[in-house]
């Protein structure tokens, strides 16, 4: 989109938006820039009046919910716990009893002749023919479009337009982590795709080779990824988006929703029925540089011990689709938590997921998808953290030899 044209970059923005609310941001890490700008848009009420905003896309007349999997209630499995249950996750009702949990809901929205426009670093600007702005589906920052000389009703004009169905796939974040695209991102395709003839995916920049062939090994297209770099955008004549799109943004993990879990699994192939054997796969980070298992050797050997013969893998190395296949094969994956657990949602029935969970950085949310598939997850919370200086959530485990034999003992049963 030509927002392009009267290219501004961030730092013409920061300038502007220091201008307008007198004071920089309290640091410069990226989280706190985005506390900072979002505070500055809200302090631009109301948002949206020289722009032309629509408050809601309830409101439009030109938009609607083509297909939606709302907020459900399940009752999971509780983990088996290696250590003291982690008060980060769900309790269950009671002693024995499965644990309630609500999956997070997704929607997604067609807009008849809808423009999306990437606004720098901050997020998404989306809007229709008649109504630059539609503010609850663009980024909370959009109020500070405000400030900028921009006609985005000009700016359409002079945009791509595609003639088609284009489904924007991404969320407001920037981030090539492999959970978002494998759990948030095929779920919006899972839930828009199988509606659309010759439908166009369109992302962020791609940042690397693996969301491509995600992408290409769930069904889609390389010639039909469409790139949206920072200040660019497009029209099209049928624009999908999600209903989360420009807002705050479930983690992906926490989706779990029955239909969309079922969709995804469809699309990577994942086995159907239960099966005996398989290997135990321990998914190594030595390739990550955070959150490894201190002398890994000799937690193989620890199991090794003890009877349970681990392979060794590093995912940095595979595919998407090979990542698939050995989640999809394996009797069990033992993995410090991260993004590659997200692969557990093409585990088959009956699996083990040994998930370690660091003391400082950890959700429920694989456990979420564990339990929607019919996976076995246990939940180690007997670790130590190495004291060092790097950031909690990236700071390495220990796994003392008792834990690696309760870990052995559950893959022996």
């Amino acid at each position: 989109m030509a927002l392009l044209q009267a290219r501004e970059g961030h730092d013409a923005i920061r300038r502007k938006v220091v201008a307008a609310v007198g004071s920089p941001p309290d640091d410069e890490t990226p989280e706190a820039v985005r506390r900072w700008a979002e505070g500055a848009a809200a302090g631009l009420a109301p948002s949206g009046r020289r722009l032309g905003a629509c408050p809601s896309w309830r409101e439009h007349g030109g938009i609607e919910c083509i297909a939606a999997a709302p907020p459900e209630p399940v009752i999971r499995p509780a983990p088996i716990w290696i250590g003291a249950p982690d008060p980060r996750f769900p309790a269950p009702a009671q002693r024995g009893a499965g644990t309630p949990a609500t999956t997070a809901g997704l929607s997604i929205l067609r807009i008849r002749d809808g423009s999306v426009a990437q606004f720098g670093r901050f997020g998404v600007l989306v809007g229709t023919a008649d109504t630059p702005l539609v503010s609850d589906l663009s980024c909370p920052e959009a109020a500070l479009a405000e400030l900028m000389d921009w006609d985005l009703g000009k700016l359409r004009s002079t945009s791509y337009r595609h003639l088609g169905s284009a489904l924007y796939l991404t969320d407001r974040f920037w981030s090539a982590n492999y959970a978002h695209w494998m759990l948030d991102a095929l779920a919006r395709l899972c839930l828009a795709g199988d509606r659309e003839e010759g439908l166009v995916v369109a992302t962020t920049p791609i940042r690397a080779r693996w969301q491509i062939d995600l992408l290409t090994a769930a069904g889609v297209r390389e010639q039909d990824v469409l790139e949206i770099g920072e200040y660019e955008g497009f029209v099209a004549r049928d624009l999908l988006v999600a209903d989360d799109v420009g807002g705050r943004v479930a983690h992906p993990a926490a989706r779990a929703h029955p239909r969309l879990v079922g969709a995804i699994r469809r699309r990577c192939g994942a086995p159907l029925l239960p099966k005996r054997g398989g290997p135990v796969v321990l998914v190594s980070r030595r390739n990550s540089g955070s959150r490894l298992i201190e002398d890994e050797a000799t937690f193989v050997e620890q199991l090794r011990a003890c009877g349970v013969v681990a392979e060794v893998v590093e995912l940095e190395e595979h595919t998407p689709a090979e990542q698939w296949r050995i989640f999809g094969e394996a009797r069990a994956i033992v993995a410090v938590h991260g993004a590659a657990l997200a692969n557990t949602v093409v585990m088959r029935p009956g699996a083990t997921l040994v998930e370690i969970l660091p003391p400082a950085y950890a959700i429920p949310g694989f456990w979420l998808v564990a339990g929607a598939v019919g996976v076995r997850h246990v939940g180690v919370t007997a670790v130590e953290e190495a004291a060092d200086e790097r950031l909690p959530r990236r700071r390495n485990i220990r796994v003392p030899a008792r834990t690696a034999e309760a870990i052995a003992d559950i893959l022996t049963e």
